[in-house]
C-alpha cells in the first residue's frame, strides 16, 4: 500500500471509526513512535500502513492482515502475511484486488507474475502448501 493510499483509506474510514490511524515512513519520528505505541497498547481497531511498518515486529495480537490493491512481490507478501497469528491463534491474510488488476506490471519483481497469478487464482489449492512448495523465487 502506498503512502497516499494509507492516508486516503484512513480519511475514508475515520468518519465511521474512532480507533483508526495510519503509519508510513514519511511521518515525523515522534508521530511514528506515538502511533506505534498506541498500536501496541491496542488503541487502534484498524491501522493502515505501508509494508515498512511490520519490519522486525513480532507482536502476537495481529489477527488480520489485508493486502489492498494487489501483490507486487511474493516474498514481501509472505512476510507481511506472517505478521498475523504469531500467538498461534486463528488469523487471516486477505488480498483485495480490483477486477482489472494485472500482475504484469513494472512494479512486479521480474519472473514472479505467473506465480502471483497462480497464487491469487480462487480455484487454486491451499496457499500454505503452495508457499511451502516454493512456487516462487526467494531473492
Amino acid at each position: 500500500m502506498s503512502v497516499a493510499v494509507t492516508e486516503d483509506m484512513y480519511k475514508y474510514f475515520k468518519a465511521d471509526m474512532k480507533r483508526v490511524s495510519f503509519y508510513h515512513g514519511q511521518l515525523q519520528a515522534e508521530i511514528k513512535a506515538e502511533t506505534f505505541e498506541k498500536w501496541i497498547k491496542g488503541e487502534f481497531a484498524l491501522l493502515f500502513c505501508t509494508s515498512g511498518f511490520g519490519v522486525g515486529i513480532d507482536y502476537g495480537s495481529v489477527t488480520l492482515v489485508i493486502h489492498y490493491d494487489g501483490i507486487w512481490n511474493l516474498l514481501d507478501f509472505v512476510q507481511e502475511s506472517g505478521r498475523a497469528g504469531r500467538n498461534n491463534a486463528p488469523a487471516r491474510s486477505l488480498v483485495l484486488l480490483r477486477t482489472n488488476w494485472n500482475p504484469n506490471s513494472n512494479r512486479m519483481v521480474a519472473g514472479e507474475a505467473q506465480a502471483v497469478v497462480e497464487y491469487v487464482n480462487p480455484a487454486a489449492y491451499c496457499r500454505r502448501l503452495m508457499m511451502a512448495e516454493e512456487k516462487f523465487s526467494v531473492i
